[in-house]
């Protein structure tokens, strides 16, 4: 298949190809295509092209990540859940560094290819950075807000700062540079928008999750504004939980507290080249 696709207009970032290469293999390895299937295809295809005439290098993989990402991060049935924690912790809630080095590495090798196929801006590790967050606040993480506070942040800090650990800060540091991009450009207050005569909320194309104020306001500009304001108090409030417990944990651990220390500057430092 991964030849396949490589051989097509577009290559591995073109939905098209993709159907290329399942014909193909359906054809050489005479597998019956449900009815079904092909409708998913036809829905694709048709969002693709629509989407290709406004960006011609626009890739359907990159922009669907975060909503695929979100929801491989919110299991839903008991077993799925046991099994999603148990890939990343183990059973004295230490974590497991292979499994969380080998799901960066995919990801800088994703990040990698989009960036080189597409000219939609991926965040990268910004991008997971900010769907985790979301994520976090939503109902439907409640798994993933289990296993963060339950994490052994000590064992955490000792493998973060050894060498094999470059791709993990490297990644962190992406994502606090993003982070401090975003906080540049905080929402507007909505009561000042709602009362303004030449108010109207819009995205900016330049700065992720920036919003800016502009035009008339309308009823339902200022409920978006406010529903944004709330899930960003919301998240505020969870991660202020979370890093409440761990503080908690870690006041008669003053050798992990410093290796943790430690990371947060090298962090730091990264993120400001």
């Amino acid at each position: 298949l991964d030849a396949i696709m490589s051989e097509q207009d577009g290559g591995k970032s073109q939905f098209g190809a993709f159907f290329v290469g399942l014909l193909k293999m359906a054809k050489n390895f005479r597998l019956k295509t449900p009815p079904y299937i092909i409708l998913f295809v036809r829905t694709f295809l048709t969002l693709e092209g629509i989407a290709a005439q406004y960006d011609p290098k626009f890739n359907i993989y990159a922009v669907s990540m975060p909503f695929a990402l979100r929801r491989a991060l919110a299991p839903v049935t008991e077993p799925s859940k046991r099994a999603f924690r148990d890939n990343l912790l183990t059973a004295n809630n230490k974590l497991r560094w292979d499994t969380l080095v080998e799901l960066l590495r995919q990801a800088n090798n994703e990040d990698t290819s989009n960036n080189n196929t597409s000219s939609y801006k991926n965040d990268g590790a910004g991008g997971f950075a900010a769907t985790l967050t979301t994520l976090l606040s939503a109902p439907e993480g409640r798994t993933m807000r289990g296993i963060l506070a339950d994490v052994d942040l000590s064992h955490v800090a000792r493998l973060a700062n050894l060498p094999k650990a470059r791709l993990l800060r490297r990644q962190v540091a992406k994502a606090v540079r993003v982070a401090l991009v975003k906080s540049r450009h905080p929402l507007p207050d909505h009561t000042t928008a709602s009362h303004a005569s030449s108010a109207e909320t819009s995205a900016s194309p330049d700065v992720p999750g920036k919003l800016e104020v502009a035009g008339a306001a309308t009823p339902w500009r200022m409920r978006l504004v406010e529903l944004q304001l709330r899930g960003r108090e919301r998240q505020r409030r969870v991660l202020r939980g979370l890093a409440d417990r761990h503080v908690q944990r870690l006041r008669h651990q003053p050798l992990a507290t410093a290796l943790l220390l430690v990371l947060a500057l090298r962090v730091t430092a990264r993120a400001a080249v």
